[in-house]
């Protein structure tokens, strides 16, 4: 019997990796050990927040040390030794921001804006995921890392899986949008979400096709799953 899948990530935050072990669960349907390695600590994982780590800066600060750790390059660091794969999270609405509203200013590239124009999402999701390889000290992405990108945050992700066939998820820029709307409830089911560390529930309305996003442009699920179309 083999052993189960060990994945790691770096997200924004604790929603973002909630999200995250949903879609997995439902793409692997198998067991899988599952570690956030940024932000090191959580409430919705039963420690106390560290402070200033949340968020994109902490994602792009947590890049560069363990970049740093392993001679400029997370290739060689222990997030992939010790993991089968590690996920990096950055919502999509990041590549509006600067270096400095983020009070970084240790960058290796002024890289930042590299918005384009919505739709389609695509153009800004590539540019963002160049940006963040760099951070990782990558020329192009490793076999085993998954740059996760959805556009323009991890709620549209929810809003597609929740309601694939809504009138919202069905316009050509609702991942343009820097707020996903709400919208209906009617006719879905309630779904549950177990975290797996603190035993604690999250219920939400799902529709009834699996927790993965069919959506064409840069929230496409295949990045989280599979690819890793950096460039």
């Amino acid at each position: 019997m083999s052993e189960p899948l060990r994945i790691a990530a770096a997200v924004e935050g604790p929603t973002d990796t909630i999200v995250l072990r949903a879609i997995l669960r439902a793409v692997l349907q198998t067991d899988f050990h599952f570690q956030t390695l940024q932000p090191e600590g959580s409430a919705a994982f039963g420690s106390s927040p560290s402070s200033g780590t949340g968020g994109w800066v902490g994602v792009y600060r947590w890049s560069r040390q363990s970049a740093s750790e392993s001679g400029g390059s997370v290739s060689g660091s222990s997030a992939l030794s010790h993991h089968d794969v590690l996920i990096v999270h950055v919502d999509a609405d990041v590549a509006g921001k600067t270096y400095a509203s983020g009070g970084v200013r240790d960058a290796p590239r002024d890289d930042l804006p590299c918005e384009a124009p919505c739709p389609p999402p695509d153009d800004t999701t590539n540019a963002l995921r160049a940006v963040v390889l760099d951070w990782l000290g990558e020329d192009e992405c490793p076999s085993r890392i998954v740059l996760c990108t959805p556009s323009r945050s991890t709620e549209a992700w929810v809003l597609a899986a929740l309601w694939p066939e809504g009138n919202v998820v069905r316009r050509c820029d609702w991942e343009c949008r820097a707020s996903p709307p709400t919208t209906s409830t009617r006719g879905s089911r309630k779904a549950t979400w177990f975290g797996e560390t603190t035993g604690s529930v999250a219920t939400i309305r799902m529709a009834s096709s699996p927790l993965c996003p069919k959506t064409g442009g840069s929230g496409n699920a295949r990045t989280t799953t599979g690819a890793c179309n950096a460039r």
